[in-house]
Order: C-alpha cells, then sequence, then structure tokens
C-alpha cells in the first residue's frame, strides 16, 4: 500500500501541520469562518459539522499530545495553549486564560422576511450575540444554551459544551449512532442555528486579533493561501520560521 509521505514540518500533532501554537488556531478559525461563507452564500450545510470538529478543537480537552518518549498522552484543547498568552483589552494586559472576550449567546432565528431576500440558507441571526465581552473561553462553553424535555418529559438545561460533543460525537461526527437518547436528538435537530450561532460568536472574538497578531508579528506571509497553505491535509501548511 502506498502512503502519503510524512512532511518535514509534521509535528505531531494530529490537528494541523502548522509548528506554532497561534497558527494552529489562526487555521482552525480559517476553517469555520469559511464554512459560515460556504453555507450562507451556497447553502453547503454539510459544512456544519466541519464548525462543529473545530469548535471540539477550540475548547474541549480531547487533543492528545503525541510527544515520543511519553508513556501517557496528555489531553488539552486548542485554546488552552494560549492560558499564558498575554492580551490587552479595554487599556487592561490580562493572560488570556482570564481575559473576558467571549460573548453571551442566544439561539434567535433570522427574520423570515430577511432571510427570503437576502440567504435563505443562513438562519442565526447577528442578534444571537446578546452581550460581547462578558466570558472567558472556559465559562464560555459553560453557559446555557437551550433547554430540552428529555424522555421522561423533564426539563434539561443544555450548555454549549454539551451541544458540541453531541453534534462531533453523535450528530454526522466521529461515531455512528443506531441509537441515540431524545435529548440528543432534540440537539442534532437544532444543528443548522447551533452550528452558526456559536460559529459567529466565535469569528467575532477570536479572528481577528488572532490576525493581527500574526501581522504586527511579521507572520502575514502564512495568510496566504496560495503558497501551500491549505485546509486539505493534501496540501502542506508550510513550516513558520521565525527568523524569516
Amino acid at each position: 500500500m502506498n502512503y502519503l509521505p510524512v512532511p518535514d514540518s509534521f509535528n505531531e500533532n494530529e490537528f494541523s501541520f502548522a509548528n506554532d501554537p497561534i497558527l494552529k488556531i489562526y487555521d482552525s478559525l480559517s476553517v469555520i469562518k469559511r464554512s459560515l461563507e460556504l453555507i450562507e452564500s451556497e447553502g453547503l450545510h454539510e459544512f456544519e459539522p466541519v464548525i462543529m470538529v473545530q469548535l471540539r478543537l477550540l475548547f474541549l480537552e480531547q487533543n492528545e499530545s503525541h510527544e515520543r518518549g511519553k508513556k501517557q498522552r496528555e489531553k488539552f484543547s486548542l485554546l488552552s495553549l494560549l492560558n499564558d498568552f498575554h492580551i490587552t483589552l479595554d487599556n487592561n494586559t490580562l493572560r488570556f486564560e482570564e481575559a473576558k472576550m467571549f460573548p453571551k449567546i442566544a439561539l434567535i432565528y433570522r427574520d423570515y422576511d430577511d432571510m427570503k431576500n437576502q440567504s435563505p440558507y443562513f438562519y442565526a441571526s447577528s442578534k444571537c450575540i446578546v452581550e460581547r465581552n462578558v466570558y472567558t473561553y472556559k465559562e464560555f462553553i459553560a453557559q446555557p444554551l437551550l433547554k430540552i424535555s428529555d424522555a421522561n418529559g423533564e426539563l434539561k438545561e443544555k450548555d454549549i459544551k454539551h451541544c458540541i460533543e453531541v453534534l462531533v460525537d453523535k450528530g454526522q461526527g466521529a461515531h455512528y449512532q443506531h441509537y441515540l437518547k431524545k435529548v440528543h436528538v432534540d440537539i442534532i435537530m437544532r444543528r443548522n442555528i447551533i452550528s452558526q450561532t456559536i460559529g459567529l460568536a466565535v469569528i467575532s472574538s477570536l479572528y481577528e486579533p488572532i490576525r493581527d497578531y500574526l501581522i504586527s508579528n511579521h507572520m502575514e506571509p502564512y495568510l496566504d493561501r496560495s503558497k501551500g497553505s491549505s485546509f486539505s491535509i493534501f496540501r502542506l501548511t508550510p513550516k513558520w520560521n521565525s527568523e524569516n
């Protein structure tokens, strides 16, 4: 059997060929941003599971280190790589872990006339961002997103983290499920607006600050997707050299 050659810049992490934490996060945010654009402009709803996978990479401690010589793999979320990274917010310099730069959100559908006249494929309203800069990234995924009745009629409150887990692992995600709980089905039935709403909130909070950081640190050549960078593993992300 013929295998693809392992690129020289491969750093043994499962989600990116980029060798810098900031670049890994930029890659993931770029996938979310482009997926939202494809849904809005072309109705490609098959990119909603793609958004959820990127959200899992960013927020949930389900990634594993693959360093040689370590018997036990460490679990981490992609954003946790920035915990000691310092960011300026409202004239205060804070550790990223402490920065309240994520919004309070709600699942709000766009008005019917707005959908009919603009994009009939995009359901999430701009009003879904209720209040900006109120949560850290860990607090953001702990906020309640929807209430669902279980099989016994008992009302359950589900947070963003739970919705990500369900939509990745059970709703067209990594594993085929022949049996689903009622609450799982109810979340999967809302996949469109959940993925679009969380995706919008994350892009509005993180994309420009991360991009500005790359530019201010003279890493803007990495932003040019025509020179080797790609969302496809068949085209290799260039290894970043800080001396260039």
